[in-house]
């Protein structure tokens, strides 16, 4: 009987151990695995176009789905040549991501977006 009563408690004790194991948070098992997160890659993405002193002065904003690996890009900027630049600066810091486009070209941008002196 004693020996039941153990051989019921070994088995219970290692259901627990199996059931509590993979319980890490989505974020530290990311980590782990070498994913990112939307915020992760949003912040990579926007440290890169921040190192452009002309993009850094620009109105973009960044939105990022890791998951999919796609980025959109959208606001304005003063010049064909920085939308360009955007995106070229947005494929550095992250190879093989699918960026969707929607920035807009308005020349004149840039001054618009300074607050006046």
């Amino acid at each position: 009987m004693k020996q039941l009563m153990l051989a019921g408690l070994l088995v219970c004790f290692s259901f627990q151990i199996g059931c509590t194991r993979g319980r890490e948070s989505t974020t530290q098992a990311a980590r782990e695995t070498g994913r990112m997160s939307n915020s992760d890659l949003q912040k990579k993405i926007e440290t890169q176009l921040n190192s452009d002193p002309q993009l850094r002065d620009a109105n973009l904003s960044v939105s990022a789905d890791a998951d999919s690996n796609r980025v959109t890009l959208s606001g304005t900027v003063a010049s064909e040549a920085l939308r360009t630049r955007a995106v070229e600066l947005t494929r550095k810091a992250q190879p093989g991501v699918m960026i969707d486009d929607k920035i807009d070209v308005k020349p004149g941008a840039a001054s618009q977006n300074k607050p006046r002196k």
